[in-house]
């Protein structure tokens, strides 16, 4: 056991040794040209009619990788990327089907859950438009992007959690 915490110790020591002999100077090493978004949303439905209700916290979350598609030194570039997203809306209705048409109807009363959400899966491309300032003294740069996004829905689900009432 002595043996390993002094190899331990002396691998420590030799790579504090080697990181002294690193002479780069990284606030001018070139930005790469690519960005990883994760977005932390909570998700609420506008314009819900009475007596359906949505939870105050439905979370969701988005991931995006970019990368730039014209040179990275311009002031104006266009970024295109992939990612995925996954949104959850905590509700107390659930969603019936009719002639092609989904609408939502509230869980009868006299029923006890825990749970009642709806989660939707997507596999988003995004786009932008950056305009990107120059870097000033403090290697210090203003951004401004517009962008969208397309979104092809790869799952989608209701997790319900209580007493069975449909077929009471």
């Amino acid at each position: 056991m002595k043996y390993i915490l002094i190899f331990v110790a002396f691998q420590f020591f030799i790579l504090n040794l080697i990181a002294q002999n690193d002479t780069t100077d990284h606030r001018f090493i070139s930005k790469k040209n690519e960005s990883i978004i994760i977005n932390l949303l909570n998700n609420q439905w506008m314009q819900v009619k009475d007596p359906i209700k949505t939870m105050p916290v439905s979370l969701g979350i988005d991931i995006y990788a970019f990368k730039q598609l014209l040179k990275k030194d311009r002031t104006f570039n266009i970024s295109l990327g992939i990612g995925i997203s996954s949104q959850n809306v905590h509700n107390n209705s659930l969603p019936y089907d009719s002639l092609d048409v989904t609408y939502f109807k509230l869980i009868p009363g006299g029923y006890e859950y825990t749970k009642n959400k709806l989660t939707t899966s997507y596999i988003d491309i995004p786009l932008e438009i950056n305009l990107v300032t120059k870097s000033d003294k403090r290697n210090r740069n203003f951004k401004l992007a517009l962008g969208g996004r397309f979104g092809l829905l790869i799952s989608n689900y209701i997790k319900y959690v209580g007493e069975d009432f449909r077929n009471k």
